[in-house]
């Protein structure tokens, strides 16, 4: 109850912040007024944040899209995860929607117009509204789950409430034996909790020929090996700097 006034009351906020300032009203608009309909049927929904999960993502949407009769809706919350699906996921099955906000009227609009059959939330996004709708209307399951540990010391505190949100998952699975145990510690049901490992393993990469690399370092004039260190955090760069003078 707490959360569906707040989370109402953010939607208010917004709102009104969205009528003096453009780049929120885009924001606002996209996710509630310009949602586009979607066509009634069997769906599986997968709730993928950003970019790096929209990427990671693909081997495993390829598996479910194998079989021609399963539908899917991928919803996101950034522009990059949204134009990265819609570009990487050019399937009639497959349905890119913007995440309309975890406003309590907002979801239940969307199930109510479709069958969502599976939920499946990727990483560890608690969005109460979206996962209490999810356990009552479908199969729901955490997919690649982790618990950073300052997440882990924020989570830990408000356990009373999250214990009840999590055991509405059918299963969690999680990156790591660490992030099983942690979100154990939070209260889920050690039964409904599995390591299956990261999926950004499963990445299918290009392979490049000889050819096709000599022409690329050709284009940029790169003479020597390239160190390359993607989406690091805070305090990793100097970890990474300090190996690279030992290579």
């Amino acid at each position: 109850m707490f959360y569906n006034f707040f989370s109402f009351l953010l939607y208010i906020i917004i709102f009104m912040i969205s009528i003096f300032n453009k780049k929120i009203r885009f924001f606002f608009e996209k996710r509630v007024c310009n949602v586009k309909p979607i066509e009634k049927g069997n769906y599986i929904l997968i709730h993928a944040s950003s970019l790096g999960e929209i990427n990671l993502l693909e081997p495993f949407i390829n598996k479910i899209l194998l079989d021609e009769s399963k539908r899917i809706i991928i919803s996101v919350v950034t522009d990059t995860g949204y134009n990265q699906a819609v570009n990487k996921y050019n399937s009639p099955n497959v349905k890119v929607i913007y995440f309309p906000l975890d406003i309590n009227f907002l979801i239940k609009k969307l199930f109510k117009n479709i069958n969502i059959e599976k939920t499946i939330i990727v990483e560890t996004e608690i969005w109460p509204n979206l996962i209490n709708y999810s356990y009552r209307k479908s199969q729901l399951f955490l997919l690649n789950g982790r618990i950073s540990d300052k997440s882990f010391k924020s989570y830990f505190r408000l356990r009373w409430y999250l214990k009840p949100i999590l055991n509405k998952f059918k299963y969690l699975i999680m990156q790591t034996e660490e992030d099983k145990n942690r979100i154990i510690k939070l209260g889920a049901s050690s039964n409904k909790v599995y390591n299956f490992g990261n999926l950004k393993f499963d990445i299918n990469f290009d392979n490049y020929k000889d050819t096709e690399l000599n022409e690329f370092k050709n284009t940029f004039g790169l003479s020597k090996k390239v160190f390359v260190a993607g989406s690091t955090r805070e305090g990793e760069e100097e970890i990474i700097i300090n190996v690279f003078l030992i290579l």
